[in-house]
């Protein structure tokens, strides 16, 4: 990713009223920042997309996913683009979730089988949800 690619936002940038706290990963696809939202105090997975190189499957992203509802995804809860003013990410807006990545926890852990196949369970059901 280039880096006009990814976005420099530091603590307390707004971003359609989310106020970032701090970056958490970024990927080929976008980067991701947990925010919060000042009036309820939730925190949110900011996840911002550069429009010049994947608009079309970060919209098809946010139709497919609004609607779902499980423990083992996601839940995506707005969309937009950013700055207001000449757009140049596309934004999705999720519950953030707290933990590990699970390669970390994986290493960290060291688990047996029985952990592995107890976590890729979760991961199955949520991928079901989705196919159905």
């Amino acid at each position: 990713m280039e880096e006009r690619d990814t976005p420099d936002l530091p603590p307390g940038t707004d971003v359609d009223g989310m106020v970032v706290e701090a970056r958490v990963a970024a990927g080929g696809y976008g980067t991701v920042y947990r925010a919060r939202d000042p009036l309820t105090g939730l925190l949110l997975a900011l996840k911002l997309i550069p429009i010049h190189r994947a608009e079309a499957s970060a919209r098809r992203e946010a139709v497919l996913a609004m609607p779902f509802q499980h423990r083992n995804l996601m839940r995506l809860v707005g969309c937009g683009y950013w700055p207001s003013t000449l757009p140049r990410f596309f934004w999705l807006k999720m519950l953030y979730v707290e933990g590990r990545p699970l390669d970390a926890w994986a290493w960290e852990e060291n688990p047996d089988a029985r952990e592995v196949v107890g976590k890729m369970l979760g991961v199955a059901r949520g991928l079901a949800v989705v196919h159905d």
